[in-house]
């Protein structure tokens, strides 16, 4: 992912650091599309990690990909997913993972998941019932609903 700057010396400074832990973020990651340090944060950051690689324009498979396998794998037969693994399912962290795979184009083959969310999502109270977070993240992204 190119970041393009001006040539002031502090937009190349800041070019190089966004560049250096960039590379950093794409050599730790694991083969299962998540980053496995002394604690497991759940999927959500995963999730926000692809929304937010989406909106800065930056798509490379090799990488999406990965972290779209751990979404998938991470999704509860109610069609939610939780905050950490063995939480109920939340509904801020299922807005998060299906917004993230609907960027993509990534429910493809996966529609029986992605009615489940929907369920899940319209069940707990939809959008409006959000964390303000998440609310942010899908204002950014110009969401005002899924879908």
């Amino acid at each position: 992912m190119a970041i393009h700057s001006s040539h002031h010396p502090i937009d190349i400074g800041v070019h190089r650091i966004v560049q250096m832990a960039m590379a950093t973020l794409v050599q730790e990651q694991a083969d299962d599309g998540a980053w496995h340090h002394a604690f497991d944060m759940g999927v959500m950051p995963d999730a926000q990690t692809a929304i937010f690689l989406y909106l800065l324009g930056h798509t490379d498979p090799a990488w999406t990909q990965a972290i779209f396998r751990r979404i998938r794998c991470t999704q509860r037969v109610d069609g939610s997913w939780g905050v950490f693994p063995d939480a109920p399912g939340d509904l801020s962290t299922t807005v998060e993972c299906y917004y993230a795979l609907s960027l993509y184009a990534a429910w493809q083959g996966h529609e029986t998941e992605r009615t489940a969310a929907e369920a899940f999502i319209c069940q707990k109270g939809g959008l409006q019932a959000c964390r303000n977070l998440t609310k942010v993240v899908l204002a950014i992204g110009g969401r005002s609903r899924l879908g």
